[in-house]
């Protein structure tokens, strides 16, 4: 109810004098009416009820629209009846859009509401993936010439007689809407009976089918809380290339479980083992689980990774390059820093380090610190111990080191 009096308190505002009732703006670039020459306006226009995957399913099943229907010789409604029932999912919504085009574009003709609205498309056109189109392609090749041209222009004539009919049906709705702005129809979106809908679906649901739903929520709401808060790392190689596994792992489990999701809502039982016996699941294949794993993984991995680079950003701010070759260390082996820049890196670090501890209080500020500086030459392997051990009662300034200094040069072996 609130939404309806906002639409009429900003239609009543509208242009009252040309009686624009429900209008919402002025289409830009001009577009005048073709009959009486005047500023088209853009309607208010109804929602409809929100389209998830498993009522996409549906529509597409009652179209008989298949991935593989180009491939594989299957019984499916016949063309005649498949635009009846296509039309039948449109009439609502466009009968409502032409009602409140009406309304807001009194002298408007069909031709109008076309050139705003667009041309109408096929409803039973059917999405083509990469893999489908090869296999049609491998089916056409095994055709005779004579066959496979006829298979071409059959699905031609089956287009344009579609887009004929559509045409039609356009222009007879049209003709049977009348003049209604948006507020006063019979609202197409019912939220009461969609919400009590949803609570049925909950109270029904198979326990296989809720997990993938959560887990769908959980895997999307991990993707999106570590792709924010890598950013401040994305520069770091080995960020970006978490980030883009990360991207490929969880939209191919989201995928997959989106898959099983509508087969499950679609069958009014499970399958059975019989239905595929490479599988003996039956709310949801193996394959998902082996990518939902793969997923989580990932998602391991990447805190992990995010987890040591910020900590290595907050000694090295900027140095992405020191950070991703920090990161390329393992137990028990050396980082060369052949290049200037990167010791002078390293070493500021360690001198803000150093300068961090020499401001905090005394309780907090260790008795003594310990470095060890090893070089990479085997033929004469030594390393540098410096032991710093502060005085708490004169370190004044922030800038000075106040305290004993220890340094001792030792010859190693290697073993």
């Amino acid at each position: 109810r609130d939404i309806e009096k906002m639409l009429m308190l900003q239609a009543a505002v509208m242009s009252p004098s040309h009686n624009r009732i429900g209008a919402r703006c002025p289409v830009p670039d001009g577009m005048p009416l073709i009959d009486s020459g005047d500023q088209l306006y853009a309607p208010y226009l109804q929602r409809t009820m929100p389209m998830t995957d498993e009522e996409e399913q549906k529509q597409k099943k009652f179209l008989g629209i298949s991935n593989n229907s180009s491939i594989i010789k299957e019984e499916r409604p016949s063309i005649k009846s498949r635009i009846v029932i296509a039309q039948r999912l449109q009439k609502p919504k466009l009968l409502s859009d032409m009602s409140s085009f009406k309304a807001a574009n009194h002298g408007a003709v069909f031709e109008d509401f076309v050139r705003w609205y667009g041309n109408p498309e096929n409803p039973l056109h059917e999405e083509i993936s990469g893999e489908t189109a090869r296999r049609a392609f491998e089916y056409r090749s095994k055709l005779p010439p004579k066959e496979a041209k006829t298979l071409t222009l059959k699905e031609a004539s089956e287009a344009i007689a579609i887009l004929m009919s559509l045409r039609a049906f356009w222009e007879d709705t049209w003709e049977e809407a009348e003049p209604c702005p948006a507020f006063e129809q019979e609202p197409l979106f019912d939220p009461y009976s969609t919400v009590e809908m949803v609570l049925h679906s909950f109270e029904t649901i198979h326990p296989a089918l809720l997990m993938n739903q959560v887990l769908a929520v959980k895997l999307s709401n991990a993707k999106f809380v570590l792709e924010s808060a890598a950013n401040p790392a994305r520069q770091v190689c080995s960020v970006a290339r978490g980030l883009f596994n990360l991207k490929t792992a969880i939209d191919g489990a989201l995928e997959a479980l989106t898959k099983d999701a509508a087969d499950g809502f679609l069958h009014l039982a499970p399958k059975t083992m019989a239905d595929d016996k490479s599988d003996p699941l039956v709310y949801v294949s193996t394959s998902t689980i082996a990518k939902c794993e793969e997923a989580c993984n990932v998602i391991g991995e990447l805190e992990i990774l995010l987890s040591r680079v910020l900590s290595l950003l907050q000694k090295f701010p900027g140095e992405y390059d020191v950070v991703d070759m920090l990161l390329q260390c393992r137990d028990g082996r050396f980082v060369f820093m052949k290049h200037p820049r990167e010791r002078s890196a390293f070493l500021g670090a360690i001198r803000r380090h150093q300068l961090i501890h020499s401001n905090s209080s005394p309780e907090a500020t260790p008795a003594m610190r310990e470095y060890v500086l090893r070089n990479v030459d085997s033929s004469n392997p030594c390393q540098l111990s410096a032991r710093l051990v502060p005085d708490l009662e004169e370190a004044q300034s922030a800038s000075l080191f106040h305290g004993s200094l220890l340094l001792a040069l030792t010859k190693s072996s290697h073993s």
